[in-house]
């Protein structure tokens, strides 16, 4: 049966599909992931994450692990089987790695100074992470930052940066590289730089406004744990420590609301914060500190 292979997180992964040309689809979200090879990697690389995803006379059945096997409506079409297929390899991901802290947000780098973007569906995110890709920022993530508290770094989850019919029109140059249609159209990862790990240094928690100034607005230090806890998936996993984890992500950073309008002239005010936190550091003091001194404007 044909089989996809790759790593993340350090998780070794395993999709099968036995339709070569949907699997061919699957790929174009995963291409930024190292690939696993089964017989050179058995030894190092662990229990390996297992997803199946098959036409069956109700729709598309999807198998993730020993979770709960799910049917997508075959109406719905290929994409939402993808689409449900992803969000499943997601959610096994986080219970293999329950040392992590996961929170719903697009992460960027510059250097090693990693700009959040908390949020749920809609806020803006991977729309962001894009415009700050083309102005030059590295992907980690358009959708999940994932956090070690052992390292207080956030690690890269290199999939594929999604962008929605609404958005299309700030992406000209780039429409000849998008792949797919609607809810499952996104930038392959041959056309992205990724980053390995870096250390939190900038929260923007965006919000779409067409009215808006694309003005960035100073959150408390209560607020950027507000924006996270919003946002956090796995709260339950880490219980009480999750309380711990977000306060050390917000007191890492400079913590900001944006309304934006156009994500090109946002993603420039966003750089424009980082290069002033990468001056005064997160505590205001005027002491560069931690990775945000590394940052080049």
């Amino acid at each position: 049966m044909p089989v996809l292979r790759f790593v993340l997180l350090d998780v070794p992964i395993s999709i099968e599909c036995p339709d070569q040309e949907v699997l061919g689809e699957v790929a174009r979200w995963y291409g930024g992931c190292p690939a696993f090879d089964l017989a050179d990697d058995a030894d190092e690389a662990g229990p390996i994450l297992t997803a199946h995803l098959r036409a069956t006379p109700q729709g598309w059945g999807i198998d993730v692990d020993a979770r709960a096997s799910l049917v997508v409506d075959g109406h719905r079409g290929v994409q939402e089987a993808i689409r449900r297929l992803n969000h499943e390899v997601l959610h096994g991901l986080m219970l293999r790695r329950p040392d992590l802290f996961f929170v719903h947000a697009g992460v960027v780098a510059v250097a090693e100074a990693a700009v959040i973007l908390p949020g749920l569906s809609r806020a803006g995110k991977s729309t962001l992470v894009l415009a700050l890709v083309e102005a030059g920022a590295r992907l980690l993530s358009d959708e999940v930052l994932a956090y070690d508290p052992r390292t207080r770094s956030v690690l890269p989850v290199p999939r594929a940066i999604k962008i929605r019919d609404a958005c299309l029109r700030y992406f000209s140059g780039l429409a000849p590289s998008f792949v797919g249609t609607g809810e499952m159209r996104c930038l392959p990862m041959a056309s992205v730089h990724s980053v390995g790990p870096a250390y939190p240094a900038l929260l923007v928690a965006p919000h779409w406004d067409p009215e808006a100034d694309n003005e960035v607005e100073a959150l408390t230090l209560g607020g950027a744990v507000l924006e996270l806890t919003k946002s956090a998936l796995n709260f339950g996993t880490h219980r009480e420590q999750s309380i711990d984890h977000l306060v050390d992500i917000a007191a890492a950073v400079r913590g900001h609301r944006l309304a934006w309008s156009d994500p090109h002239v946002a993603a420039k005010q966003v750089l424009a914060s980082l290069r002033e936190q990468s001056e005064v550091g997160p505590s205001g003091s005027g002491d560069p500190r931690g990775p945000t001194s590394k940052l080049r404007s």
